[in-house]
């Protein structure tokens, strides 16, 4: 399936996704390899003027695979979901990406190279979301909230630094 036809479906039912990534086994068939779930949510709260969130349910790669890239490339495919989803509706707006990361440099670490940063900012979406919607948006203990605002194809974190998520 084409990422237009993902980011269309999500955009007309404002909903959750999952992409997964298939590896051939050696007993021949396929195997979940990693896969990432992602919800699209239009904010329309007072000081969030129409803005497309992307929140990072579950990234989660297996170890075989681990630290060949392939969380990155998970989160490029789901971030052309949310580039489409926002294309598609406005043509212009914000958009941003928001995940909660476990605590811990290996997780935190992760987001960062990806371009996402612990702010203030990110703190209070993810709590605005949450008050708005709490069956759609928990907020757990134990975690950092990371954020990145998008552009035409980079990750803009409010920190002010940018990466290539």
């Amino acid at each position: 399936m084409h990422v237009s036809h993902v980011a269309e479906a999500v955009r007309r039912r404002e909903g959750t996704f999952t992409l997964v990534e298939l590896r051939p086994c050696r007993s021949g068939g396929e195997r979940v390899a990693g896969a990432v779930t992602a919800q699209l949510t239009w904010c329309r709260q007072e000081g969030y003027h129409d803005m497309l969130v992307m929140e990072v349910l579950l990234l989660a790669v297996g170890q075989r695979h681990a630290g060949a890239g392939l969380g990155r490339a998970l989160l490029q495919r789901a971030l052309r979901v949310l580039r489409a989803s926002g294309r598609a509706s406005t043509g212009t707006g914000t958009m941003r990406v928001l995940t909660q990361a476990d605590d811990g440099d290996g997780a935190q670490g992760f987001w960062r190279a990806c371009g996402l940063r612990a702010t203030a900012a990110g703190e209070r979406l993810m709590q605005a979301l949450s008050a708005w919607d709490s069956d759609r948006h928990l907020l757990y203990r134990g975690v950092t909230v990371m954020t990145a605002g998008l552009s035409t194809g980079r990750a803009e974190s409010d920190a002010g630094g940018s990466g290539d998520a």
